[in-house]
């Protein structure tokens, strides 16, 4: 172990990061690392964690420092030889290039490529859309005693809402779900040769793989005949005359879903439960919805769906005090630096009114999410429409939160709701 490691090693604090009291709860020992580690080396992840705001911005903001590209190779480089061999798709995605495993200027030519996709104009005429998808999955919604606004709403909506605007049959609809649990639920282990099988590794791979077979299939028929979807426009997409070769697309492509699927499902359950939960701010919100956005932001940073952001080390660099050695992976703790002091007054409580401040939630710098527009619109539409139409919703007696077990996404099991219309 060098010195920098034996420097920044502090005995429990590695036992706090994981098990089920961490995934309830994670900010007790968030909140440790700041105070006593602010740079610390896991030795379970072999990864350092990087917990206070200024250190995780400068992170952020230091893509020559800190590499997006082959973050996730030390996943699978750890992984059993067997479970390995099992997932060569899943690695194949890890190594391929895209907005996330890149740095500039490969990821300066990619962004320019791919954000016609994401334009103003693209995603303000999304809003109809989403909101069919939302009355669609509400239909009846009032009926029922109770009901699981995660299986009901907050999951399918924004898998729905992606293959929508990709122009895929509403009989196709399941795959995109399917393939976004299983990927997601592979590469978010903390201890992954303890908590993933052979079986899931060989299940969660071949769903992946012939999700690339339909996706190479659509860009065929969108390069013959395009439409007005965003798969046409990505494929026809040019920028001082380079274009998207199909690796590039397939694998950006499975890129939108995975990112746009579990955060923004997490995003909405976390702000409706957030809602539900506090009469005060919620009667604020009821009586002016113009305050929703407000709302949004505060969630955001309250409760960061993605929770890590992943680089590795380019050349030896002093961070917090501490020498990180070229090479080693690094863990941003989103949801540690969001609940900062240093950076943020009473960070533990949800204060609507809050002064502007922008989050770490979507990223920071030239990887700044790129979908982050359509992610606060599902989630605009989705708590709009609850809080208009359904001023009667309440959490079901009785029910408590549960998080998911993934370390890095932040997202509830289920959000158990009663569902009165007055």
């Amino acid at each position: 172990m060098s010195p920098a490691r034996g420097a920044s090693s502090v005995s429990g604090l590695d036992a706090l990061l994981e098990g089920d009291a961490y995934y309830q709860d994670p900010y007790p020992a968030f909140a440790r690392l700041r105070e006593e580690s602010p740079v610390h080396w896991h030795a379970p992840s072999r990864s350092w964690l990087v917990a206070g705001w200024q250190d995780a911005e400068a992170v952020l903001r230091a893509p020559r420092a800190f590499s997006s590209y082959g973050f996730q190779n030390a996943y699978f480089e750890r992984l059993r030889p067997e479970l390995r061999a099992a997932a060569t798709t899943l690695e194949k995605r890890g190594r391929a290039p895209t907005l996330i495993t890149c740095d500039p200027p490969e990821h300066t030519r990619l962004r320019r490529l791919l954000q016609p996709g994401f334009s103003p104009k693209a995603i303000d005429g999304l809003r109809p859309r989403v909101e069919a998808i939302v009355d669609e999955l509400l239909a009846g919604f009032e009926q029922a005693p109770r009901a699981d606004l995660v299986a009901t709403l907050a999951y399918p909506l924004p898998a729905m809402m992606i293959a929508d605007i990709l122009g895929v049959p509403r009989e196709d609809r399941d795959i995109f779900k399917r393939v976004a649990s299983d990927v997601v639920r592979f590469m978010n282990r903390a201890n992954p040769n303890q908590e993933l099988t052979l079986e899931f590794a060989r299940y969660a791979d071949d769903s992946l793989a012939t999700f690339r077979t339909y996706l190479r299939r659509l860009i065929d028929e969108r390069r013959l005949q395009p439409r007005d979807d965003m798969v046409s426009i990505l494929v026809h997409s040019e920028f001082e005359g380079e274009t998207l070769d199909d690796e590039e697309l397939l694998a950006n492509l499975v890129l939108f879903l995975i990112a746009g699927h579990e955060t923004t499902t997490g995003l909405i359950a976390s702000a409706v439960y957030l809602l539900l939960s506090r009469p005060e701010q919620r009667e604020v919100v009821v009586g002016d919805q113009g305050r929703l956005s407000e709302f949004l932001r505060e969630a955001l940073r309250f409760e960061s769906p993605v929770q890590r952001l992943r680089r590795v080390v380019r050349e030896d660099v002093e961070l917090g005090g501490v020498l990180l050695p070229a090479g080693e992976p690094v863990e941003v703790l989103v949801g540690s630096a969001n609940r900062d002091a240093a950076h943020y007054e009473r960070p533990d409580d949800f204060l609507l009114g809050r002064p502007a401040s922008p989050s770490l939630a979507f990223g920071k710098g030239v990887h700044f999410c790129i979908g982050e527009s359509l992610a606060l619109l599902e989630a605009d539409v989705a708590l709009s429409v609850l809080v208009g139409r359904y001023p009667g919703l309440a959490l079901e007696p009785g029910w408590q939160p549960e998080w998911a077990h993934l370390t890095n996404l932040r997202t509830l099991a289920t959000l158990s709701v009663v569902t009165d219309r007055r």
